[in-house]
């Protein structure tokens, strides 16, 4: 893992069986896996549905249930992909039940809609700190991504009506 992310420019997603609880391994080796996660900024997904990937037994007294199969993936997949959601669907013929990854609808950007970007100006101004605290506590039980784009979108309005546009003013100032 720590050599994928090491060769890898792009985000990593990763897959698979991923069992923590295997007697065999033992603890040390599980521990090793454990730092390797946080040493490649990567996190488990989390998943709605059933708790349990795998099922072994045929009786109450024989069956054993764990969460095996997971998706990890690092922080830049998770920025790409906000909307994300991982679904363990129902199982009829295996052990393993069937894994559903979603990562919400396709954001394509108009030609003219621009990026967020925070101007260094803006901390000039007391106001800037209360607006990112206003937005913020506006739904702090909102998903941070979804934070985010309140904060962004609440400085962008405030900036617009504090400091008007300024390469229109600076250029009118030129000109």
């Amino acid at each position: 893992m720590r050599s994928i992310y090491a060769s890898a420019s792009l985000p990593i997603l990763m897959f698979r069986d991923f069992n923590e609880r295997d007697v065999i391994r033992g603890e040390r080796q599980i521990d090793v896996f454990r730092e390797a996660i946080d040493y490649c900024e990567c996190r488990d997904l989390g998943f709605r549905g059933n708790v349990y990937t795998w099922q072994r037994g045929t009786s109450i007294k024989t069956s054993v249930c764990e969460r095996l199969d997971r998706f990890i993936a690092s922080n830049g997949w998770c920025s790409l992909f906000p909307d994300f959601e991982v679904l363990h669907l129902p199982s009829r013929h295996s052990d393993h039940v069937p894994i559903l990854l979603k990562c919400g609808e396709s954001e394509v950007r108009r030609a003219n809609e621009k990026n967020f970007r925070f101007k260094a100006l803006w901390l000039s101004k007391e106001e800037c700190g209360q607006v990112v605290s206003k937005a913020w506590r506006d739904d702090e039980c909102a998903p941070i991504h979804e934070q985010i784009t309140r904060v962004a979108q609440w400085l962008s309005t405030w900036a617009s009506s504090t400091f008007g546009v300024l390469k229109k003013k600076i250029r009118k100032a030129e000109g």
